[in-house]
């Protein structure tokens, strides 16, 4: 499938993914979940940062948030699920 814009609809998918993100990167950025035991995420999207979710076949693996302004995109963030990105377990 590819990529596809992150819309309402895929926010949810979108918001999960990034808790892997942000767990990952927490020793880097000293952040810790909340009581909740989820993260803050550290780029939300909106009018200044487009998301894309990358799709394969129709399961998410990954995402990229740039930050839109009057330069060429600035990539805030991005996540491909560790699995997924191995060629052998490529469908």
């Amino acid at each position: 499938m590819g990529f596809i814009p992150i819309q309402d609809e895929q926010m949810a998918i979108y918001k999960n993914l990034a808790q892997a993100y942000e767990a990952e990167f927490s020793p880097l950025t000293g952040t810790l979940p909340h009581a909740d035991g989820l993260y803050p995420l550290s780029t939300q999207i909106d009018e200044a940062h487009q998301g894309f979710l990358y799709y394969d076949g129709d399961i998410p693996v990954g995402f990229v948030v740039a930050h839109i302004g009057e330069s060429p995109f600035d990539v805030c963030e991005f996540l491909c699920v560790a699995f997924a990105s191995s060629t052998k377990n490529r469908t």
